[in-house]
């Protein structure tokens, strides 16, 4: 079977599934089994949404796109090129050249990304404390995730949070 991410980016989707998930929670109580089945059918739809990546990475090389979904499975914890590499049975240096042909960024800019993309999404869409949310997505050092979600997104962790400028 397909493994998918644990988090998933849905974009302006979230909004749609999290009003769909909602409204299946409140049938529950007086319509158990129409909120059995649309569960599932929510779940399909997720699993769905996980589709191979678009554009130009689409396109990449089979061990780029092995390489972005193990990256997405493992974004909580440490991430080596190396370790990546010989499990998308290529050379460290191949991968390399592979992946920035496909994104346009190297594979620690591209972690880097995915991490603190997640980030902002748990902390606009979640009340994770934001140590959690920093461990959740590989960073456990606190002094670090703030200084690159500041250098990222131009705002600290807090602000992100708040919804401020």
């Amino acid at each position: 079977g397909q493994r998918l991410p644990p988090m998933q980016q849905l974009g302006q989707r979230f909004a749609e599934f999290d009003q769909a998930f909602r409204q299946t929670i409140a049938w529950q109580a007086t319509r158990p089994e129409r909120a059995r089945a649309r569960l599932w059918d929510l779940l399909w739809q997720l699993t769905d949404a996980a589709a191979p990546p678009t554009g130009a990475a689409a396109h990449a090389h089979p061990a780029v796109l092995a390489a972005m979904q193990r990256i997405e499975l493992r974004l909580a914890g440490p991430i080596r090129i190396a370790t990546l590499a010989a499990e998308c049975d290529v050379s460290h240096n191949h991968l390399i050249r592979l992946f920035r042909a496909a994104t346009g960024k190297s594979i620690a800019q591209y972690i880097r990304h995915r991490r603190v993309t997640q980030a902002e999404h748990l902390l606009r869409h979640t009340t994770l404390p934001i140590k959690a949310i920093a461990r959740q997505v590989g960073m456990a050092d606190l002094h670090l995730f703030n200084e690159t979600m500041l250098r990222a997104l131009g705002q600290s962790p807090r602000a992100v949070r708040e919804g401020t400028q």
